[in-house]
């Protein structure tokens, strides 16, 4: 009897050593995530949930979406050998780069209540982190698209194999199939964790970068135009924006500041109601925009 089970854990073995050795990449990968994921749901039904339990089944989530995205990466480089994919890929990449720029244009003004045209900087910092989301959306939608195609070639292959020759049916590719599948679901399901450990959505996040960003590099401290610990840039000849880290947070604002003139100055000059009162420095106007927890 000892004897028997011995032989068929060796078998077994050699069986599925035999098929790591042969797996692919991302299905490897696939695996050991979607291991991960079950291990974790059959912890949680056992002990209840726990931060751990659940860290542990975000490491199996980012593992499932990285086989995806391997798999995907992998699609790509053979779609880049078609004439056609390489025009297609460049007018798609072009297209990311316009609407990153856009939308990070429309967030530092959102963020920060300034033209973007004068935060040029803060804005090429955001596109990258804008078109990250982009294609993460993007790849989403194509990889849906792409599994449909899967299952109604599948679907259609069994049709033609069982009420046909059977000798016409094309074959299916089932890992690539399953890891697409699980790979839309683990996907929304990291994003999900990740948004929900940070407490931010991830515009959120994009704003707090922008008003940091623009703080720390856009402005420039020991300006004339500059009360204590304000931070100017200049946006005219008239008119400068400041920016000041406050209790509340970062807190963006635009004041009338000639060429040569000082902070102190301004207080003393008549204005249309644009000129800040002595105690501007330490209570803003309103209006003002107030940024995230100062740093």
């Amino acid at each position: 009897m000892d004897v028997a089970t011995s032989s068929v854990r060796s078998r077994l073995s050699a069986s599925l050593r035999a098929w790591w050795e042969t797996a692919s990449r991302p299905l490897r990968i696939f695996t050991v995530g979607g291991s991960t994921v079950g291990v974790s749901a059959l912890l949680i039904q056992v002990s209840g949930p726990d931060r751990l339990i659940f860290g542990l089944m975000a490491a199996g989530g980012i593992m499932l979406t990285a086989a995806f995205l391997l798999d995907l990466y992998h699609a790509a480089l053979r779609a880049w050998e078609w004439p056609l994919g390489k025009i297609v890929g460049t007018l798609g990449a072009t297209m990311v780069v316009a609407v990153s720029m856009a939308l990070a244009s429309v967030t530092v003004k959102e963020a920060t209540g300034i033209d973007p045209e004068h935060l040029s900087y803060a804005v090429t910092f955001l596109a990258p982190l804008m078109a990250g989301f982009l294609l993460t959306a993007g790849t989403m939608l194509v990889v849906v698209g792409v599994f449909v195609w899967f299952v109604i070639e599948s679907v259609w292959g069994v049709l033609r194999w069982r009420f046909g020759s059977g000798t016409d049916a094309k074959p299916v590719n089932t890992d690539k199939v399953l890891i697409r599948l699980v790979g839309v679901f683990a996907l929304a399901l990291t994003t999900a964790v990740i948004f929900d450990i940070g407490q931010h959505s991830y515009n959120g996040v994009l704003t707090t970068t922008a008003r940091r960003f623009t703080y720390h590099f856009e402005m420039y401290p020991n300006d004339a135009c500059a009360f204590g610990g304000e931070r100017v840039r200049r946006l005219t000849d008239d008119m400068v924006a400041v920016g000041r880290s406050t209790d509340q947070g970062l807190v963006f604002e635009q004041r009338p500041c000639a060429l040569g003139e000082t902070a102190q100055g301004t207080l003393g000059r008549e204005s249309a109601g644009t000129d800040p009162a002595p105690e501007a420095a330490t209570n803003p106007p309103d209006g003002r925009v107030d940024g995230d927890e100062a740093l």
